[in-house]
């Protein structure tokens, strides 16, 4: 196993001079050799806990760490949730990596990783559409005008008449049932102008219900012989 150290040592030197590893890469690797020469095995179980905690890295760190050494071919594992990773030490690795191949897996990993952000932009920016609307929409519910404001607007307007008191109820009454939508199922957005707009019909509409009432005839009760 002392030959492996120096033949596993050498190794990774002669391999980091063409694809620096980084600091963090090499740290995990040489706690990894470690672990194999105290327990003499090249395959060995252990933990990202306990890695984590013998370098003083986090578990995202140590996992970072792993995947790149994997990647590059000079350990294996395969992990599985809630268990600790069985790790082989690989002997042989390639000092000379294609480096076709490695940069068309990096730029295959960057490509993902720039669609998942992608994603998560347009997410949130759907995200903050909805929301914005909810509040304008919201917003609109609670700018529709009670009764009494719909009745005191309508009086201030030049042309209002007290004939037109029973229109302009019913009129409140309308749009409201119908979710202040107006005859054409179009959202009214802006209820005094709208409201403005509707006077000389409702006026024609309150002299006409006027008329009819006053041509309605009197019904005069016929006597009848006996009645006192």
């Amino acid at each position: 196993m002392e030959n492996y150290n120096l033949e596993l040592s050498d190794r990774i030197w002669k391999f980091n001079e063409s694809r620096a590893l980084g600091l963090s890469t090499l740290s995990v690797y040489f706690f990894l050799l470690r672990i194999g020469i105290e327990r003499t095995s090249l395959k060995f179980t252990i933990s990202d806990t306990q890695i984590s905690t013998q370098l003083k890295m986090t578990r995202k760190t140590v996992k970072v760490c792993k995947e790149k050494l994997r990647r590059f071919g000079i350990i294996s594992y395969q992990s599985i949730s809630g268990i600790p990773a069985e790790i082989s030490l690989i002997s042989d690795y390639p000092l000379i990596l294609d480096n076709q191949h490695f940069d068309d897996d990096l730029n295959k990993k960057r490509k993902a990783k720039k669609q998942n952000e992608e994603v998560l932009v347009q997410s949130k920016i759907l995200k903050t559409s909805v929301s914005e609307i909810d509040d304008i929409s919201t917003k609109k519910i609670m700018d529709f005008p009670t009764l009494k404001e719909f009745i005191e607007y309508a009086e201030s307007i030049e042309s209002y008449d007290d004939n037109l008191l029973l229109e302009i109820k019913n009129k409140h009454q309308t749009w409201t049932n119908n979710g202040w939508k107006n005859n054409f199922d179009r959202p009214i957005t802006n209820w005094k102008s709208a409201l403005k707009n509707s006077l000389p019909y409702l006026y024609n509409s309150a002299i006409k219900n006027k008329k009819t009432i006053e041509t309605i005839p009197t019904i005069r009760r016929i006597k009848i012989d006996g009645d006192s």
